[in-house]
C-alpha cells in the first residue's frame, strides 16, 4: 500500500490574509484538484487541518512519487482567485510518500506517520516539494 500525506504550504497565512472562508475555498479547491488527479479506486481524504491523506493501491513508491509530483506542479500553476475579486494568488504544497509491501506486519498508523515524517522533511528543505520514504 502506497500513502501520502499533502500539506498545502504557508496555509495559515491564508486565513491570517484572507480569512476563513477563503480558506475554506482553497481547501475545497485543492482536495478537488488531488480528486481529479487520481484514479478513481485510489482514495483521498482530509486528515486534519490542511492536510490530505492519499491513497494509491497498486502501485510502487516511485509511481505514487511521480503522482504527488504531478500533483505538486498542478497545485503551484493554479490560481485561486478571490470572492467578488479579480484578485488571484497561488499556492503550493509539500507531500510525503511512503509505502509498505503486501503481507507487511506494518500497521497503518505507522506507514502514515512515515509518510507525515518525509512531508515535513520536504517542508524543512523549503517546501513545494515531494520527499519519499520508501518501503518498510
Amino acid at each position: 500500500m502506497k500513502r501520502f500525506l499533502a500539506d498545502i504550504d504557508h496555509f495559515k497565512r491564508v486565513n491570517d490574509q484572507y480569512g476563513h472562508q477563503v480558506g475554506d475555498m482553497v481547501l475545497r479547491n485543492f482536495s478537488g484538484q488531488l480528486s481529479a488527479t487520481i484514479r478513481p479506486y485510489d482514495f483521498v481524504g482530509r486528515y486534519g487541518g490542511e492536510e490530505f491523506l492519499i491513497g494509491l493501491p497498486g502501485v510502487d513508491c516511485q509511481k505514487a512519487g511521480l503522482v504527488a509530483e504531478r500533483i505538486r506542479r498542478l497545485v503551484e500553476t493554479i490560481g485561486c482567485t478571490l470572492p467578488g475579486s479579480t484578485d488571484c494568488f497561488f499556492m503550493t504544497a509539500s507531500f510525503g510518500v511512503a509505502s509498505m509491501r503486501i503481507g507487511s506486519s506494518e500497521r497503518p498508523e505507522s506507514l502514515i506517520a512515515r509518510a507525515d515524517s518525509v512531508m515535513y522533511k520536504a517542508k524543512h528543505e523549503g517546501r513545494n516539494r515531494v520527499c519519499l520514504a520508501g518501503e518498510d
